[in-house]
C-alpha cells in the first residue's frame, strides 16, 4: 500500500534534468541542421532564426536553465557558422552584431517567460500529485471504518459522498444533492454554530468534531466527523477529505454509564450519611 502511495505522489510528470539537457542539445543540433539547409535561401540574413524554436522547446521542457543553455549554444553556433566572417567566433560587422543582440534579447525574454511557465506547471503537477496521494491515503484509512466517506471541494461547494450515506442516515446518494449546503441543513440547530466556528478557527490541517444530524426517519443521530485539509499554494484550504461515523450507540452507552455512576454515588452518599447520623 505504501509503495502505491509513493508511486502516485512521485509521478509528477517532470523529466529528469539529464534527459532535459539531452533533449536541449538535440533541439539545438536540429535547429543548426535546419538553418544549414536554409542557408542557400537565407544567406547571412537571420542567422538565429531556427534557434528560436530550440530555445522555446528547452524552456517548455525544463524551464529557465535549459532555455539559457539553448540560447548560449544557439548564439555560439550562429556566430560561428552563419555570421560573417564564418567559421570563426570573431565579432561580426555592426549590422550583424546588432541583429545578434536583438536575437539574444528575444531569447532571454523566451527563457524568462518559459521559466515562469515551467515553474507554474511544476507547482500544478506537485499539487495534483499531493492531492492524489492524500486521496489514496484517505481511501485506505476509510476502508477500515464504517461511515460516510466524502471529498469536499471548498472552492465550489461540491461534495462527493463515496459510500456510507445510507448506512448512517438512511439516504441513497442519488437522493440528495452533492453539496455542503444540504449537509448543513441536516445538522442539529443547537450544534451548527459550534461546528462552523470550529471550522473558521481551524489552524492546522485536520478537523475532529462531534454533533447531531437528522436521519431520514427524523431521528437525531450523533456523529463524529474526522477530516484532513489539502491547502493550495497560498496556504488556503481547497479540499477536505473526511469520514463521518455514527457514534450514537457510544454516546448512549456513555450517558447510561454516567447515570449509573451518579446513581451509585448517590446511594453510597445516602448510606454514609445514614451511618453518620
Amino acid at each position: 500500500m505504501d509503495e502505491r502511495i509513493e508511486t502516485v505522489a512521485g509521478s509528477n510528470g517532470m523529466r529528469p534534468q539529464a534527459a532535459v539537457h539531452g533533449l536541449t542539445l538535440a533541439a539545438v543540433a536540429a535547429a543548426g541542421v535546419l538553418r544549414g539547409l536554409l542557408d542557400p535561401i537565407l544567406g547571412d540574413r537571420e542567422p538565429f532564426a531556427t534557434f528560436f524554436v530550440a530555445v522555446a522547446a528547452a524552456a517548455w521542457l525544463g524551464g529557465l536553465r535549459p532555455a539559457l543553455l539553448a540560447t548560449g549554444l544557439g548564439l555560439a553556433a550562429s556566430l560561428c557558422l552563419f555570421v560573417p566572417p564564418r567559421n570563426s567566433f570573431a565579432l561580426p560587422p555592426g549590422p550583424h552584431l546588432l541583429g545578434l543582440a536583438m536575437d539574444l534579447t528575444v531569447c532571454l525574454a523566451f527563457a524568462g517567460f518559459g521559466g515562469a511557465t515551467y515553474s507554474a506547471r511544476r507547482r500544478t503537477e506537485r499539487g495534483r500529485a499531493k492531492l492524489l496521494a492524500e486521496r489514496e491515503r484517505f481511501r485506505l484509512a476509510a476502508d477500515a471504518v464504517n461511515g460516510i466517506v466524502y471529498e469536499y471541494d471548498l472552492t465550489t461547494g461540491h461534495v462527493e459522498r463515496q459510500r456510507g450515506l445510507y448506512e448512517v442516515l438512511g439516504h441513497h446518494a442519488a437522493e440528495v444533492p452533492p453539496t455542503a449546503a444540504w449537509w448543513r441543513e441536516q445538522i442539529h440547530p443547537d450544534d451548527l454554530a459550534a461546528i462552523e466556528q470550529q471550522f473558521r478557527e481551524l489552524a492546522g490541517d485536520s478537523l475532529v468534531g462531534e454533533y447531531r444530524v437528522r436521519h431520514k426517519d427524523g431521528r437525531w443521530r450523533h456523529v463524529e466527523d474526522r477530516a484532513v485539509l489539502l491547502r493550495g499554494g497560498g496556504g488556503e484550504p481547497v479540499k477536505m477529505f473526511g469520514c463521518t461515523m455514527d457514534v450514537t450507540d457510544r454516546k448512549q452507552a456513555d450517558a447510561e454509564l454516567r447515570h449509573r455512576e451518579t446513581f451509585t454515588s448517590g446511594v453510597l452518599g445516602s448510606i454514609t450519611d445514614g451511618f453518620g447520623v
